[in-house]
């Protein structure tokens, strides 16, 4: 054989085997961009006999599936690989004549706390890989009427289908990135805007200590049996067959310590996911409901129920009291749910209440406080500056009909008064004496009743309410 034959046959060799690797390499290709060929491969067969079955949760629930697909993965000592897809995925994967690209992955950042944020993919198919059965996941938000997740499982067998997804349902329940934190729903009801459909809100409070609530004795005891004790002993409760869902009213002068008391629960209920409800969102109380049956145990709060209705128009009240009163009928005995009112007007809500006996069951008075309590709170409210008070006898005794709102205020206003008078214990110590507290009280009480209403100055005798303490 001639140089020159060699040379041909060593050029004819090369090109065919440029053609040969060329269609690996396009088979290969192939089998990276699309959906179908990729899941064929994954299960080893024919994935256009496959079944998909599907279950629906709300939208603000999309961090909680992506933790669950997860949490699934690892319970069954199984591996996954996220991929990501242009189109209608899992959905329509087994029709021969659609063709799903792959793509990469698209991802959202979601709040998951005060300062958490977490990506959920998008476009995203979870293909896990278990010893007990191959299977793939996709969460797909959609709007019709509200934020949707359909959570789509896909395997050959639809039985594991169905077990998976009531498996993830558990999942999520038990592994929410919502228990035990404070949440409030927020949106705008029949908008077009997608954006501001429901989403939750994460809030934190600044630190409240039992010291900072001053209060008689047998009614912070009596808030402690009825909220905190009742969730430390719900198990025993529970074991005896009796109810673990209740309703409990805040009632009292303005500026008497209800909204602080329920800020000291909120933070100090370990465990225990606290849900705020406004005015603005009273169309969310049936989903504020939903998701604090499944967040239980729960606390649900809503404060000034009384001025929320009466602001709309004056027989709204009922209304709107009989519609969460209808959210706490609908509760099993076994779900662990405190619904908290307060209210500066119970004489409002007790007709409604007494048409409904046992869904409000405790009322808690919260009394304007009395010498002894008038005086811890000066003491309390002078932290940070120097208080030197020679009559203190004088001073409880003028702020007697006092809230402690009023008594934050004089105690405020009695160190603009030293610092303006250049009065200092040190130099970056106010120093506040009689006649700071006294000039500061005649400025409150003495510019008519506005000022003093305005403050929480109740100077004449508690008129009897409509519930008796």
């Amino acid at each position: 054989m001639s140089n020159a034959d060699a040379g041909l046959i060593s050029c004819v060799v090369f090109i065919l085997g440029a053609i040969i690797c060329s269609g690996i390499v396009s088979s290969v290709s192939q089998r990276e961009k699309y959906l179908g060929l990729k899941l064929s491969r994954f299960f080893k067969t024919d994935v256009g006999k496959f079944s998909l079955s599907s279950r629906a949760f709300q939208g603000v629930d999309l961090p909680n599936v992506h933790i669950a697909i997860r949490k699934y993965a690892e319970l069954h000592k199984g591996t996954y690989e996220l991929i990501g897809y242009a189109g209608t995925g899992l959905r329509h994967v087994s029709q021969t004549n659609v063709q799903i690209s792959l793509i990469p992955l698209q991802y959202d950042n979601i709040d998951i706390g005060t300062n958490e944020r977490m990506e959920c993919p998008r476009n995203g198919i979870y293909m896990v890989d278990c010893p007990d059965g191959k299977i793939c996941f996709s969460a797909q938000l959609y709007y019709q009427g509200g934020a949707t997740i359909e959570l789509i499982a896909f395997s050959p067998s639809n039985d594991l289908n169905t077990k998976a997804l009531e498996e993830i349902r558990e999942l999520i329940c038990h592994h929410s990135v919502f228990k035990g934190k404070i949440l409030s729903l927020e949106g705008q009801e029949q908008t077009a805007d997608v954006s501001n459909w429901l989403k939750i809100r994460f809030h934190e409070f600044a630190a409240v200590e039992k010291s900072e609530i001053i209060l008689p004795p047998e009614t912070m005891q009596l808030i402690e049996r009825n909220v905190m004790s009742f969730y430390k002993h719900s198990d025993s409760l529970r074991k005896a067959g009796k109810s673990l869902k209740r309703g409990i009213l805040f009632y009292g002068k303005p500026g008497t310590g209800k909204t602080i008391t329920a800020k000291y629960l909120a933070q100090h209920l370990a465990g225990v996911t606290v849900f705020l409800l406004s005015g603005e969102q009273l169309w969310l109380v049936k989903e504020a409901f939903q998701l604090a049956r499944l967040l239980a145990p729960s606390l649900v709060i809503m404060e000034d129920v009384d001025l929320i209705a009466h602001t709309r128009d004056e027989t709204l009240g009922q209304t709107i009291l009989h519609q969460l009163l209808n959210e706490l009928d609908g509760l099993t005995k076994e779900t662990e749910i405190i619904f908290l009112l307060t209210t500066n007007r119970p004489e409002v809500l007790e007709p409604a209440l007494a048409l409904r006996p046992g869904r409000v069951d405790q009322a808690i008075k919260f009394p304007l406080p009395d010498p002894i309590c008038r005086q811890r709170l000066i003491e309390q409210y002078a932290k940070g500056v120097e208080l030197q008070v020679k009559d203190m006898e004088r001073l409880v005794s003028r702020t007697d009909g006092a809230s402690p709102a009023f008594i934050q205020e004089l105690l405020r206003k009695a160190a603009l008064i030293a610092a303006e008078g250049n009065s200092f214990h040190t130099a970056e110590r106010l120093l506040i004496e009689d006649e700071h507290l006294q000039k500061a009280l005649d400025e409150m009480l003495l510019n008519g009743p506005l000022t003093r209403t305005l403050v929480g100055f109740h100077p004449q005798k508690e008129a009897k309410s409509g519930i008796s303490p």
